[in-house]
C-alpha cells in the first residue's frame, strides 16, 4: 500500500488538536499549591504572602469546589458529618509552606526512625516491628496534650473564622458525670490534628479519619471524636491492642497449653537429673538385669525413681503413667536419655575443669594406663593445678591405647591436651609417671618426648610407685637374710649327721 503523505493544513490541524488536548489536561490536573499546606498567623510580618492570582480566586471558591484543604474530606466513615470544612478566609493572611519547609523533619529522619518519631503527624504506613515497638512503648511518649497548639488553626468560612485544638477534647464524659482522659487520642505538632493511637496500629487502612496521614482537624465538630470513641473500629482496634499489651495473642490458647507441657516435662527432667546426680557422685551402677518398674532387679536407678514417687505424688502419676510405656512414648526415664544426660554431664564437667585451669594459668600431668575388663588398655590422664592456692587434682579422660610406645603415647597426649582440650602445653610445668621404660626412659619415651616440645615440663617419678618398689626391696632383703639362715641351719643339720653317721660305722667295724 502506498504511504500517504499529509498535506501542510492537514498537519497543522493535527498539531492545533494535539495542543487543545494538552491544554485540558493541565486545566484538569491539580495545582501544586494544593498540595501544600495554608497556616494563617495574626500579626506575623515576616510572613511569605502568596502573590499568585489563582491563590487569591481559590480563597473565594465555595466549599463545593474544595478538594484540597486540609480536612476538606467528609467520609469519615464511622465519624458524624459535619456542615462546614476549614475553609483559608479571604482577610486571613496566609503562608505557603513549601514542600521543602514542609519536609524538613521527614528528611532529617529515615523511614525506620520516622515510624517511631514522637510526632503521630510523622508516622507512615506501620509493618511489625512498628507495631511491636510502639505496643511496648505506649501512647504516652506520643500525645502532646499540652500543646503547642499554633499549628492547628483552621479558617472557616462562617461564624467565627478561626479556631484552635484545645485541651478539652482530649477529656470525655462517661454517662455518669465523671471525667476521664482520652489515652489513645494524639496531636501532632507538626501538621496541627489529632490522631487515634490504637486505629493508626490496627484498624484497616483508610477505615477512619483519625488513621490516615492528614488525621482530623475539624474542631468545629468535635462530636466527631465522641463518635469515633464508640465505633466497631475503634473498639475493635482497642481490643487487639490490650490483648497485645498483655502478652496475649490469637494464638493464647496453643501457647499456654505449650507453656504447661513445658513445666510439665521440666518438673519430670529436675526429679530425673538429681537421681542420676546422686549415683555419679557415689560411683554406684545405674542398671540392673531388668529395666522394668516394679521388677527387684531394675537396678539403682529405676529403684531410686521408684523409693521417690513413694514421696512424691507428681513423680508417681508419671511413672504410673509413662514407667513401662515402651518405645515411641517420650518419658524422660530409659537408660537411652540416661546416658545422653550422663554425657552432658560428663561434657559440662570437663569444660568447667578446663576453665579452672585456663584460670590458674599452669598444670602439671600425671599419665598412666590400665587395661579394663575387656582387655583394652586404657590411658589414664590427671592434671595437677592450683585454685585458691590450694592444690586440685582432677581426672580428666581414658585414651585407648593404640601404641605402647613412649613416642607414640606422647603424640597421643599431647594432641589430646592441645586440640580437644584447647591447654596451652608451654604451661605444662611438671610430669609424673610410674618406672616403666617406655614412660621415663631417658632418649626416646615419653617423658623425653614431651620435654622436647617443653623444656619446663620437669620428669618427676611418681613417689607412690617409688615408695612401693622400695617397700619390695626391703622386703625381699628380709627375705634373703632368712633364707640364707635357713640354709645355713639345714647345712649345719646335715653335715652333723654324716659325722654322726660316719663315727658309728667306724665304730661297728
Amino acid at each position: 500500500m502506498k504511504r500517504v503523505q499529509l498535506s501542510g493544513a492537514q498537519k497543522r490541524k493535527r498539531a492545533k488538536e494535539n495542543e487543545q488536548k494538552n491544554l485540558s489536561v493541565v486545566a484538569k490536573t491539580g495545582k501544586l499549591t494544593d498540595f501544600f499546606l495554608q497556616t494563617a498567623e495574626k500579626d506575623d510580618p515576616d510572613l511569605n504572602q502568596c502573590q499568585s492570582s489563582e491563590t487569591a480566586s481559590e480563597s473565594n471558591l465555595s466549599p463545593s469546589s474544595e478538594t484540597g484543604s486540609v480536612g476538606a474530606r467528609p467520609d469519615f466513615h464511622d465519624d458524624v458529618a459535619h456542615d462546614e470544612v476549614p475553609q483559608p478566609g479571604p482577610s486571613s493572611t496566609t503562608r505557603c509552606v513549601n514542600a521543602f519547609e514542609l519536609s524538613k523533619e521527614f528528611r532529617e529522619l529515615t523511614k525506620d526512625e520516622m515510624n517511631k518519631a514522637k510526632d503521630p503527624g510523622l508516622w507512615d504506613v506501620f509493618y511489625g516491628d512498628d507495631v511491636t515497638y510502639w505496643v511496648a512503648c505506649g501512647p504516652s511518649e506520643c500525645q502532646h496534650h499540652n500543646g503547642p497548639f499554633d499549628k492547628s488553626c483552621r479558617n472557616f468560612i462562617s461564624g467565627k473564622p478561626k479556631r484552635y485544638c484545645s485541651q478539652k477534647i482530649f477529656f470525655g464524659i462517661k454517662a455518669n458525670g465523671e471525667h476521664y482522659k482520652r489515652e489513645w487520642l494524639l496531636y501532632s505538632p507538626s501538621k496541627g490534628s489529632v490522631y487515634c493511637f490504637v486505629c493508626k496500629l490496627f484498624a484497616p487502612k483508610g477505615s477512619t479519619h483519625f488513621a490516615r496521614n492528614e488525621g482530623f482537624s475539624d474542631w468545629r465538630n468535635t462530636a466527631v471524636i465522641d463518635n469515633h470513641e464508640k465505633s466497631t473500629t475503634h473498639r475493635d482496634a482497642m481490643l487487639t491492642y490490650l490483648t497485645r499489651k498483655q502478652g496475649l495473642g490469637l494464638t493464647q490458647p496453643l501457647e499456654k497449653q505449650i507453656e504447661e507441657e513445658y513445666n510439665y516435662w521440666e518438673n519430670v527432667f529436675r526429679r530425673v537429673v538429681a537421681v542420676i546426680c546422686t549415683l555419679a557422685e557415689r560411683g554406684l551402677a545405674f542398671r540392673g538385669k531388668v529395666e522394668q518398674f516394679g521388677s527387684l532387679n531394675n537396678g539403682n536407678y529405676l529403684g531410686l525413681l521408684e523409693l521417690i514417687s513413694q514421696f512424691d505424688p507428681f513423680l508417681a502419676a508419671h511413672i504410673s503413667r509413662y514407667g513401662n510405656a515402651g518405645k515411641g512414648n517420650p518419658s524422660y526415664l530409659p537408660r537411652t536419655i540416661c546416658e545422653e544426660l550422663i554425657e552432658l554431664m560428663a561434657k559440662k564437667v570437663h569444660s568447667v575443669i578446663i576453665d579452672e585451669i585456663n584460670v590458674s594459668g599452669y598444670f602439671s600431668l600425671s599419665v598412666d594406663s590400665t587395661p579394663d575388663l575387656s582387655h583394652v588398655d586404657q590411658l589414664s590422664i590427671v592434671l595437677r593445678y592450683l585454685q585458691d592456692g590450694q592444690p586440685v587434682e582432677q581426672f580428666i579422660t581414658f585414651l585407648e591405647l593404640q601404641n605402647h610406645t613412649g613416642e607414640a603415647m606422647a603424640q597421643q597426649v599431647l594432641k589430646y591436651l592441645c586440640d580437644d582440650c584447647k591447654l596451652d602445653f608451654a604451661k605444662c610445668r611438671g610430669q609424673s609417671y610410674d618406672n616403666a621404660a617406655n614412660m621415663s626412659g631417658r632418649y626416646n619415651d615419653m617423658q623425653q618426648k614431651l620435654l622436647d616440645a617443653n623444656q619446663f615440663a620437669i620428669y618427676v617419678p611418681c613417689a607412690a610407685h617409688s615408695l612401693s618398689w622400695t617397700k619390695c626391696c626391703g622386703l625381699l632383703s628380709s627375705c634373703s637374710r632368712f633364707l640364707f639362715h635357713c640354709t645355713t641351719a639345714l647345712h649345719i643339720l646335715f653335715s652333723l649327721n654324716c659325722s654322726v653317721e660316719n663315727s658309728q660305722r667306724l665304730h661297728w667295724k
